[in-house]
């Protein structure tokens, strides 16, 4: 059988994109509190390639009997994400990680506020990869919090200690 360019090309590029392997576990771990009743869930792959996008999937939801508010950024920013692998280090930022979680983070000039109304949810997919330097093998905790207004009253919501292990690529 003869090999054409095209062929060629295709197992190349596999080769190359690394075709066939999974950069996510298809199981995930869950963390969830709720302060008020607002509810915020952190979901995460349990295993995931190191270096490889990582999906964060988070969602905001309002049992109240209440309207919410909270100060709308963007999906990157209206999140306070921290990552420490398993010596209990702080992972270094990307650069993208730095543009977000820099000095300018606190300063809102024009506050935009988005309301979330009772029963309502918003669910956000971050890559942490994206924003944190995942590209070593081992075991990371991640920690995830969200700000929302109660009318004068502020609520924080936090998760700590969602649990993530990330591995190299199978041969």
């Amino acid at each position: 059988m003869a090999v054409n360019f095209w062929m060629l090309a295709a197992i190349t590029a596999c080769a190359v994109l690394n075709c066939g392997a999974k950069a996510q576990d298809t199981k995930s771990v869950e963390s969830t509190v709720e302060v008020d009743s607002i509810v915020l869930t952190a979901s995460i792959p349990l295993r995931a390639i190191a270096g490889a996008a990582i999906d964060l999937k988070i969602t905001v939801e309002n049992r109240s009997k209440t309207e919410v508010a909270f100060i709308a950024r963007g999906a990157y920013w209206d999140y306070e994400i921290q990552v420490i692998d398993n010596m209990r280090r702080k992972v270094p930022l990307t650069r993208f990680g730095k543009y977000i979680y820099g000095d300018s983070r606190g300063i809102v000039e024009q506050a935009l506020y988005e309301r979330l109304k009772p029963g309502e949810r918003i669910v956000s997919k971050l890559n942490v990869a994206r924003l944190f330097d995942l590209s070593e093998d081992g075991e990371y905790e991640m920690e995830v919090a969200f700000h929302v207004q109660h009318g004068k009253k502020g609520t924080a919501l936090k998760l700590n200690r969602v649990r993530f292990q990330l591995v190299s690529e199978s041969p």
